[in-house]
Protein backbone atom coordinates (compact mmCIF):
# COMPACT_ATOMS: atom_id res chain seq x y z
CA UNK A 1 0.00 0.00 0.00
CA UNK A 2 2.77 2.40 0.90
CA UNK A 3 4.49 1.90 -2.46
CA UNK A 4 1.41 2.84 -4.47
CA UNK A 5 -0.10 6.09 -3.19
CA UNK A 6 -2.80 5.99 -5.89
CA UNK A 7 -4.30 2.72 -4.67
CA UNK A 8 -7.15 2.68 -2.15
CA UNK A 9 -8.40 -0.27 -0.15
CA UNK A 10 -12.05 -0.98 0.71
CA UNK A 11 -12.86 -3.80 3.14
CA UNK A 12 -16.41 -5.15 2.99
CA UNK A 13 -17.81 -6.95 6.07
CA UNK A 14 -21.06 -8.80 5.30
CA UNK A 15 -23.37 -10.62 7.75
CA UNK A 16 -21.29 -9.05 10.48
CA UNK A 17 -23.61 -9.20 13.53
CA UNK A 18 -22.20 -12.35 15.16
CA UNK A 19 -18.61 -11.48 14.32
CA UNK A 20 -18.94 -8.03 15.84
CA UNK A 21 -20.28 -9.52 19.07
CA UNK A 22 -17.80 -12.38 19.40
CA UNK A 23 -14.44 -11.04 18.22
CA UNK A 24 -12.01 -9.55 20.71
CA UNK A 25 -12.68 -5.79 20.79
CA UNK A 26 -8.96 -5.21 20.22
CA UNK A 27 -9.53 -6.36 16.64
CA UNK A 28 -11.76 -3.35 16.04
CA UNK A 29 -9.35 -1.06 17.85
CA UNK A 30 -6.70 -2.18 15.37
CA UNK A 31 -9.03 -1.53 12.44
CA UNK A 32 -9.63 1.94 13.78
CA UNK A 33 -5.88 2.49 14.15
CA UNK A 34 -5.30 1.44 10.52
CA UNK A 35 -7.99 3.84 9.34
CA UNK A 36 -6.53 6.67 11.42
CA UNK A 37 -3.07 6.08 9.97
CA UNK A 38 -4.08 5.87 6.31
CA UNK A 39 -7.13 8.14 6.43
CA UNK A 40 -9.07 8.09 3.17
CA UNK A 41 -6.93 5.42 1.53
CA UNK A 42 -8.66 2.76 3.68
CA UNK A 43 -12.44 2.44 3.94
CA UNK A 44 -14.76 -0.04 5.64
CA UNK A 45 -18.27 -1.05 4.60
CA UNK A 46 -20.27 -3.06 7.13
CA UNK A 47 -23.59 -4.89 6.62
CA UNK A 48 -25.53 -5.81 9.77
CA UNK A 49 -29.14 -6.37 10.81
CA UNK A 50 -28.69 -4.24 13.93
CA UNK A 51 -26.87 -0.98 14.50
CA UNK A 52 -23.36 -1.59 15.79
CA UNK A 53 -23.83 0.06 19.24
CA UNK A 54 -26.67 -2.38 19.98
CA UNK A 55 -24.40 -5.33 19.19
CA UNK A 56 -21.41 -4.38 21.35
CA UNK A 57 -20.76 -1.51 23.75
CA UNK A 58 -17.07 -2.10 24.46
CA UNK A 59 -15.01 1.13 24.27
CA UNK A 60 -12.92 -0.27 21.41
CA UNK A 61 -16.09 -1.05 19.45
CA UNK A 62 -17.43 2.41 20.16
CA UNK A 63 -14.32 3.96 18.62
CA UNK A 64 -14.74 1.72 15.57
CA UNK A 65 -18.40 2.72 15.22
CA UNK A 66 -17.43 6.40 15.18
CA UNK A 67 -16.15 5.77 11.65
CA UNK A 68 -19.71 4.94 10.52
CA UNK A 69 -22.00 6.96 12.79
CA UNK A 70 -22.62 9.73 10.25
CA UNK A 71 -23.00 7.34 7.31
CA UNK A 72 -25.55 4.72 8.40
CA UNK A 73 -27.93 3.74 5.60
CA UNK A 74 -30.93 1.43 5.85
CA UNK A 75 -31.42 -0.90 2.88
CA UNK A 76 -35.08 -1.04 1.99
CA UNK A 77 -37.29 -3.24 -0.19
CA UNK A 78 -37.13 -3.23 -3.99
CA UNK A 79 -38.43 -0.28 -5.93
CA UNK A 80 -41.17 -0.83 -8.50
CA UNK A 81 -38.88 -1.62 -11.44
CA UNK A 82 -36.73 -4.08 -9.48
CA UNK A 83 -39.83 -5.76 -8.05
CA UNK A 84 -41.28 -6.23 -11.52
CA UNK A 85 -37.96 -7.63 -12.74
CA UNK A 86 -37.89 -10.15 -9.88
CA UNK A 87 -41.42 -11.35 -10.68
CA UNK A 88 -40.50 -11.68 -14.36
CA UNK A 89 -37.41 -13.75 -13.53
CA UNK A 90 -39.29 -16.02 -11.12
CA UNK A 91 -42.01 -16.60 -13.69
CA UNK A 92 -39.43 -17.19 -16.42
CA UNK A 93 -37.91 -20.10 -14.54
CA UNK A 94 -41.21 -21.95 -14.80
CA UNK A 95 -42.25 -20.74 -18.24
CA UNK A 96 -45.03 -18.64 -16.76
CA UNK A 97 -45.62 -14.93 -16.61
CA UNK A 98 -47.68 -13.48 -13.75
CA UNK A 99 -50.68 -11.54 -14.97
CA UNK A 100 -50.15 -7.80 -14.85
CA UNK A 101 -52.95 -7.26 -12.36
CA UNK A 102 -51.66 -10.01 -10.08
CA UNK A 103 -48.09 -8.71 -10.25
CA UNK A 104 -49.10 -5.22 -9.22
CA UNK A 105 -51.16 -6.56 -6.33
CA UNK A 106 -48.28 -8.69 -5.07
CA UNK A 107 -45.86 -5.78 -5.27
CA UNK A 108 -48.26 -3.56 -3.34
CA UNK A 109 -49.04 -6.17 -0.67
CA UNK A 110 -45.42 -7.21 -0.07
CA UNK A 111 -44.08 -3.66 -0.17
CA UNK A 112 -41.40 -4.89 -2.57
CA UNK A 113 -39.73 -7.13 0.03
CA UNK A 114 -37.83 -9.68 -2.12
CA UNK A 115 -38.45 -12.71 0.11
CA UNK A 116 -42.16 -12.01 0.46
CA UNK A 117 -42.45 -11.14 -3.22
CA UNK A 118 -40.84 -14.38 -4.37
CA UNK A 119 -42.88 -16.55 -1.97
CA UNK A 120 -46.21 -14.98 -2.96
CA UNK A 121 -45.33 -15.19 -6.64
CA UNK A 122 -44.49 -18.90 -6.35
CA UNK A 123 -47.76 -19.51 -4.52
CA UNK A 124 -49.80 -17.93 -7.31
CA UNK A 125 -47.82 -19.49 -10.17
CA UNK A 126 -48.16 -22.98 -8.74
CA UNK A 127 -51.80 -22.52 -8.04
CA UNK A 128 -51.31 -23.05 -4.32
CA UNK A 129 -53.67 -20.23 -3.56
CA UNK A 130 -56.15 -18.27 -5.60
CA UNK A 131 -56.34 -14.55 -4.93
CA UNK A 132 -59.83 -13.34 -3.99
CA UNK A 133 -60.82 -9.89 -5.18
CA UNK A 134 -61.21 -8.72 -1.60
CA UNK A 135 -57.82 -7.58 -0.29
CA UNK A 136 -58.30 -8.80 3.30
CA UNK A 137 -59.35 -12.24 2.05
CA UNK A 138 -56.44 -12.36 -0.38
CA UNK A 139 -53.91 -11.51 2.32
CA UNK A 140 -55.38 -14.15 4.61
CA UNK A 141 -55.21 -16.65 1.77
CA UNK A 142 -51.53 -15.89 1.14
CA UNK A 143 -50.74 -16.26 4.84
CA UNK A 144 -52.15 -19.76 4.54
CA UNK A 145 -49.14 -20.67 2.40
CA UNK A 146 -46.28 -22.10 4.44
CA UNK A 147 -43.50 -20.43 2.43
CA UNK A 148 -45.19 -17.04 2.79
CA UNK A 149 -45.61 -17.48 6.54
CA UNK A 150 -41.96 -18.57 6.79
CA UNK A 151 -40.78 -15.36 5.12
CA UNK A 152 -42.94 -13.29 7.45
CA UNK A 153 -41.65 -15.23 10.46
CA UNK A 154 -38.02 -14.67 9.40
CA UNK A 155 -38.60 -10.95 9.22
CA UNK A 156 -40.50 -10.93 12.52
CA UNK A 157 -37.88 -12.96 14.41
CA UNK A 158 -35.10 -10.61 13.23
CA UNK A 159 -36.65 -7.81 15.30
CA UNK A 160 -36.04 -7.04 18.95
CA UNK A 161 -38.80 -7.39 21.54
CA UNK A 162 -39.23 -3.63 21.59
CA UNK A 163 -39.54 -3.45 17.80
CA UNK A 164 -42.08 -6.28 17.70
CA UNK A 165 -44.11 -4.63 20.42
CA UNK A 166 -44.08 -1.24 18.71
CA UNK A 167 -45.36 -2.80 15.49
CA UNK A 168 -48.09 -4.63 17.39
CA UNK A 169 -49.17 -1.39 19.04
CA UNK A 170 -49.36 0.34 15.66
CA UNK A 171 -51.36 -2.48 14.08
CA UNK A 172 -53.67 -3.55 16.89
CA UNK A 173 -54.31 -0.19 18.58
CA UNK A 174 -54.24 2.00 15.46
CA UNK A 175 -51.96 4.58 17.10
CA UNK A 176 -50.16 7.18 15.03
CA UNK A 177 -46.91 6.53 16.92
CA UNK A 178 -46.13 4.26 19.89
CA UNK A 179 -44.48 5.73 22.98
CA UNK A 180 -40.91 4.66 22.23
CA UNK A 181 -39.50 7.11 19.70
CA UNK A 182 -36.10 5.38 19.65
CA UNK A 183 -37.72 2.10 18.58
CA UNK A 184 -39.64 3.91 15.85
CA UNK A 185 -36.38 5.45 14.64
CA UNK A 186 -34.80 2.00 14.33
CA UNK A 187 -37.80 0.62 12.45
CA UNK A 188 -37.65 3.57 10.07
CA UNK A 189 -33.94 2.98 9.53
CA UNK A 190 -34.71 -0.64 8.62
CA UNK A 191 -37.42 0.65 6.23
CA UNK A 192 -40.07 -1.39 8.04
CA UNK A 193 -42.20 1.70 8.65
CA UNK A 194 -43.52 4.17 6.11
CA UNK A 195 -45.43 7.45 6.42
CA UNK A 196 -49.14 7.16 5.66
CA UNK A 197 -51.48 10.13 6.09
CA UNK A 198 -49.41 11.88 8.79
CA UNK A 199 -48.94 8.61 10.66
CA UNK A 200 -46.60 5.64 10.42
CA UNK A 201 -47.50 2.10 9.36
CA UNK A 202 -45.70 -1.15 8.51
CA UNK A 203 -44.27 -1.11 4.99
CA UNK A 204 -46.30 -4.10 3.77
CA UNK A 205 -50.03 -4.89 4.07
CA UNK A 206 -49.14 -8.59 4.02
CA UNK A 207 -46.68 -8.20 6.89
CA UNK A 208 -49.26 -6.04 8.68
CA UNK A 209 -51.76 -8.90 8.45
CA UNK A 210 -49.12 -11.25 9.83
CA UNK A 211 -48.40 -8.89 12.75
CA UNK A 212 -52.10 -8.73 13.58
CA UNK A 213 -52.05 -12.50 14.12
CA UNK A 214 -49.17 -12.30 16.61
CA UNK A 215 -50.88 -12.03 19.97
CA UNK A 216 -48.98 -10.54 22.89
CA UNK A 217 -50.44 -12.46 25.81
CA UNK A 218 -47.59 -11.75 28.25
CA UNK A 219 -45.44 -8.68 28.94
CA UNK A 220 -42.21 -8.18 27.07
CA UNK A 221 -39.01 -7.50 29.03
CA UNK A 222 -39.98 -5.73 32.24
CA UNK A 223 -38.77 -2.15 32.56
CA UNK A 224 -40.37 -1.27 35.93
CA UNK A 225 -42.28 -3.45 38.39
CA UNK A 226 -44.27 -2.40 41.45
CA UNK A 227 -46.54 -4.96 43.07
CA UNK A 228 -49.15 -6.08 40.54
CA UNK A 229 -48.10 -3.34 38.10
CA UNK A 230 -45.57 -4.09 35.38
CA UNK A 231 -44.36 -1.71 32.70
CA UNK A 232 -42.63 -3.50 29.85
CA UNK A 233 -39.85 -2.29 27.58
CA UNK A 234 -42.33 -1.32 24.87
CA UNK A 235 -44.20 1.03 27.21
CA UNK A 236 -47.25 -1.15 27.78
CA UNK A 237 -48.73 -1.52 31.26
CA UNK A 238 -49.89 -4.79 32.83
CA UNK A 239 -51.96 -5.06 36.02
CA UNK A 240 -52.32 -8.50 37.60
CA UNK A 241 -51.03 -10.01 34.37
CA UNK A 242 -53.61 -8.25 32.18
CA UNK A 243 -52.61 -5.63 29.65
CA UNK A 244 -54.12 -2.15 30.04
CA UNK A 245 -55.77 -1.29 26.73
CA UNK A 246 -55.63 0.98 24.92
CA UNK A 247 -52.05 1.95 25.87
CA UNK A 248 -51.50 4.87 28.23
CA UNK A 249 -50.72 8.28 26.82
CA UNK A 250 -47.13 9.50 27.00
CA UNK A 251 -47.78 11.66 30.08
CA UNK A 252 -49.86 9.00 31.82
CA UNK A 253 -47.03 6.54 31.31
CA UNK A 254 -44.39 9.00 32.57
CA UNK A 255 -46.42 9.66 35.70
CA UNK A 256 -46.95 5.97 36.40
CA UNK A 257 -43.26 5.17 35.88
CA UNK A 258 -42.29 7.91 38.33
CA UNK A 259 -44.72 6.70 40.99
CA UNK A 260 -43.65 3.06 40.51
CA UNK A 261 -39.98 3.86 41.09
CA UNK A 262 -40.66 4.25 44.81
CA UNK A 263 -44.14 2.94 45.78
CA UNK A 264 -45.61 4.60 48.86
CA UNK A 265 -43.38 7.66 48.65
CA UNK A 266 -45.08 11.01 48.42
CA UNK A 267 -44.38 12.77 45.14
CA UNK A 268 -45.00 16.51 45.31
CA UNK A 269 -46.71 18.37 42.51
CA UNK A 270 -43.49 20.19 41.63
CA UNK A 271 -41.59 16.89 41.43
CA UNK A 272 -44.23 15.39 39.17
CA UNK A 273 -44.31 18.43 36.90
CA UNK A 274 -40.52 18.26 36.49
CA UNK A 275 -40.81 14.65 35.28
CA UNK A 276 -44.08 14.66 33.34
CA UNK A 277 -43.91 18.19 31.87
CA UNK A 278 -40.12 18.60 31.38
CA UNK A 279 -40.30 21.25 28.65
CA UNK A 280 -42.69 23.44 30.61
CA UNK A 281 -40.63 22.96 33.77
CA UNK A 282 -37.35 23.94 32.09
CA UNK A 283 -38.87 27.00 30.44
CA UNK A 284 -40.54 28.17 33.64
CA UNK A 285 -44.06 27.79 32.25
CA UNK A 286 -46.73 26.98 34.81
CA UNK A 287 -48.81 23.82 34.77
CA UNK A 288 -52.21 24.39 36.35
CA UNK A 289 -53.49 22.27 39.23
CA UNK A 290 -56.51 21.44 37.08
CA UNK A 291 -54.31 20.00 34.32
CA UNK A 292 -52.32 17.91 36.79
CA UNK A 293 -55.43 16.74 38.63
CA UNK A 294 -57.05 15.73 35.34
CA UNK A 295 -53.96 13.73 34.35
CA UNK A 296 -53.89 11.93 37.70
CA UNK A 297 -57.61 11.16 37.46
CA UNK A 298 -57.23 9.67 33.98
CA UNK A 299 -54.37 7.44 35.12
CA UNK A 300 -56.19 6.44 38.32
CA UNK A 301 -59.30 5.50 36.35
CA UNK A 302 -57.29 3.41 33.87
CA UNK A 303 -55.50 1.47 36.61
CA UNK A 304 -58.50 0.99 38.84
CA UNK A 305 -60.60 -0.23 35.91
CA UNK A 306 -58.02 -2.97 35.39
CA UNK A 307 -57.95 -4.03 39.06
CA UNK A 308 -61.49 -3.84 40.35
CA UNK A 309 -61.80 -1.72 43.49
CA UNK A 310 -58.08 -1.21 44.12
CA UNK A 311 -57.20 2.46 44.62
CA UNK A 312 -53.66 2.68 43.25
CA UNK A 313 -53.08 6.45 43.35
CA UNK A 314 -53.72 8.22 46.64
CA UNK A 315 -54.07 12.01 46.84
CA UNK A 316 -52.35 13.70 49.78
CA UNK A 317 -54.32 16.93 49.89
CA UNK A 318 -52.25 20.03 49.33
CA UNK A 319 -49.03 18.05 48.90
CA UNK A 320 -49.08 15.54 46.07
CA UNK A 321 -49.64 11.87 45.26
CA UNK A 322 -48.26 8.43 46.10
CA UNK A 323 -48.64 4.92 44.71
CA UNK A 324 -50.65 2.64 46.98
CA UNK A 325 -50.07 -1.11 46.63
CA UNK A 326 -51.85 -2.23 49.80
CA UNK A 327 -55.33 -2.23 48.31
Amino acid sequence: MASDPARNLVLLFDQFDDVYQKLNPRFFANLRAIRDEYKYRVSYVVFTREELPRLCDAPECEEFYELFSSNVIGLGPYDLNDARLLLSRVGGRYGQTPEAGVSERLIEWTGGHPGLLKATCMATLHGVKALPADTAQALNSLLGVEDVRTECAKLWSSLSDEEQKALQVLVTHKLNTPHDGETIRRLRLKNLLIDVDEAVAPFSPLFTAYIAKQKAETPFTTKISAGPIRIDAAGEVWVDGKRVTPPLSKRELSLLEYLCLDPGRLRTKDEIIAIVYPEEYRSGESVSDDALNALVKRLRDRLDASAGTHNFIVTVRGKGYRLNLSG
